[in-house]
């Protein structure tokens, strides 16, 4: 119990000492205009910072929108498809072990030719859906073990 009131007494002589602080005769009337004048520059700081935080925000809710917006647009037709295709997932640093033939036909994109890997295959595939205006991706692609096979071993008509 008895330290319970020495904390309200420590807590009420800070408090006076404060009132006192600010109220004396001579110099507290300065006192009190630069805590005001401290006070509100703090609160002019922290709104600043607040406002340039919320215009970075909106500033990438706009990116993200126009990246949503230009990755979702359509191609004029099966020919530029093809060649975004060609240029967006296989081009660039990019570039498979062989060369891959790309059509596009109402916004199917065909693969064909022959590569190493199943892995590389499927990173291709991966790669083509996440071009803008590719709805569907028909792969016929093979591996060069799978080109290599006899024709009986795939089937009598060679496919």
């Amino acid at each position: 119990m008895k330290l319970k009131s020495y904390a309200l007494l420590t807590i009420g002589g800070a408090i006076g000492a404060a009132i006192m602080h600010f109220r004396d005769p001579d110099v507290g009337r300065s006192r009190r205009s630069r805590a005001a004048d401290q006070l509100a520059s703090q609160a002019h700081k922290a709104l600043g910072q607040v406002g340039v935080k919320a215009k970075m925000q909106v500033g990438r809710t706009w990116g993200a929108i126009n990246e949503k917006l230009r990755t979702e647009a359509t191609p004029e037709n099966d020919a530029t498809l093809a060649h975004k295709v060609e240029s967006e997932a296989l081009g660039g640093s990019f570039q498979p072990s062989r060369p891959i033939l790309v059509n596009a036909e109402a916004g199917t994109v065909v693969l064909r030719g022959v590569l190493d890997t199943q892995a590389e295959i499927d990173a291709i595939v991966d790669r083509v859906r996440q071009v803008g205006g590719v709805l569907d991706v028909r792969c016929l692609i093979r591996t060069q073990a799978e080109a290599e096979a006899p024709a009986s071993a795939i089937g009598s008509n060679g496919r």
